[in-house]
């Protein structure tokens, strides 16, 4: 009786215990946490890639991760989840720009100062035709050289100023003339100088008295006084024709004179004997000129017109020279252009095959229409191309145009 008493006694307590670890709350283990349905990359404003127009593409910010070309796995797991979250083609493709679009706001600033270049352009082609170059002619002769009043060399040293081409200054100064008042000074009659060519007819006939001085050097020296430039933004060229029959005799250097003179210096040596010959040959030879001896008068007249033909054939291989280097100051711009074009091109090559190699990855991972993608990347890479080329060539073609002109 006793045994049944304590088994029902254990009995009610093992249920007791059972019924209380029952009661317990049962800690359940807590499942992962699972990523929500929206996304966690926030996008930034589509609107800067929407529309047709190339020049307000090249204008928009470019993607937040344009500047990470490397980390292409960053960029595939945040479209990832926009995959999932099963956005439409056309909304994944915005972000894909928003995303890797590369960065043409530079080239945009280049094209908008490109009108401001072609106007520089076309003014100085202007300015190349209408003064591209100055040159100065000065005659130096000899008084002393009977044949200038009794011979037809003084009309003939007129018509040699008067044949230089339009807008030269001419001057044409008498070595040992009487007309000074110190005898080694040069006589600069002021019918004798005339700032532009036209003028030269103005020119009169002079009679001359000379002393036995003859100051070849301060003649010499006097020279870049006589034209100083009128522009200093325009180049200016001198060419001297010294026509001597003696040797300085003021104490003067000419041949120190014509090496520092900004200027050629040309010498013909009328009659002169072997020492004043080599005397006459030097000077020339320091002022980068040539010596032509000659002993008559038609000799004289021989050097002096065929002088005229090769200082016209020098100033016209000197406008040349001139008219070449401002076209190739000019064709800098259009080689820029031309680089500036080819770097514009290949980033949207780039940038389009970044775009394509992304839709192809989650095409692969993904149940999504790429072929949209891929004809909205292709068409975007052809119309920004075609943009860049087309505002490259125009500027180009214009601006050769406008240098070319320099030519005529």
């Amino acid at each position: 009786m006793r045994a049944n008493k304590w088994f029902l006694i254990m009995f009610v307590v093992l249920l007791s215990a059972c019924t209380l670890e029952e009661e317990e709350p049962v800690e359940e283990e807590q499942p992962e946490h699972e990523e929500q349905s929206e996304s966690t990359y926030e996008f930034g404003e589509f609107s800067r890639f929407e529309g047709d127009s190339p020049s307000k593409w090249m204008q928009a910010e470019p993607g937040s991760l344009y500047n990470e070309p490397n980390d292409e796995e960053k960029v595939l797991n945040i479209l990832r989840e926009q995959a999932e979250n099963e956005v439409s083609e056309s909304q994944l493709y915005y972000q894909m720009l928003d995303l890797v679009a590369s960065d043409y706001r530079e080239y945009y600033e280049y094209f908008e100062q490109l009108d401001a270049v072609y106007d520089d352009i076309v003014e100085a082609s202007a300015q190349v035709r209408e003064d591209a170059l100055q040159m100065n002619v000065h005659v130096i002769f000899d008084a002393h050289i009977e044949a200038f009043t009794t011979s037809e060399i003084e009309p003939l040293l007129y018509e040699f100023l008067m044949d230089m081409p339009d807008d030269t200054n001419v001057s044409l100064k008498l070595l040992g003339s009487g007309r000074v008042e110190e005898p080694c000074e040069t006589s600069v009659d002021e019918d004798s100088v005339s700032p532009a060519k036209e003028q030269a007819s103005e020119l009169e006939s002079l009679h001359v008295e000379s002393y036995d001085e003859t100051p070849i050097a301060h003649a010499l020296n006097s020279v870049e006084d006589i034209f100083p430039s009128f522009d200093e933004d325009k180049p200016v060229k001198n060419i001297v024709y010294l026509i001597a029959a003696n040797q300085d005799n003021c104490e003067g250097v000419p041949e120190e004179v014509a090496s520092e003179l900004d200027a050629i210096v040309n010498v013909i040596g009328f009659d002169v004997e072997d020492e004043t010959d080599e005397y006459l040959k030097a000077i020339a030879t320091a002022g980068n000129g040539n010596y032509v001896p000659v002993t008559t008068v038609e000799e004289l007249t021989r050097s002096i017109e065929i002088a005229s033909i090769e200082t016209i054939q020098l100033w016209r291989d000197w406008q040349v020279e001139w008219m070449e280097e401002e076209r190739d100051r000019q064709m800098v711009y259009i080689d820029e252009s031309r680089e500036q074009q080819d770097e514009m091109v290949e980033e949207t090559r780039l940038e389009q095959e970044r775009l394509r190699a992304l839709t192809d990855q989650l095409e692969e991972e993904f149940n999504l229409n790429g072929s949209m993608i891929r004809s909205n990347v292709n068409e975007r890479a052809v119309a920004l191309r075609n943009y860049m080329e087309e505002t490259s060539l125009k500027f180009r073609d214009e601006a050769f145009q406008a240098g070319t002109m320099t030519g005529n």
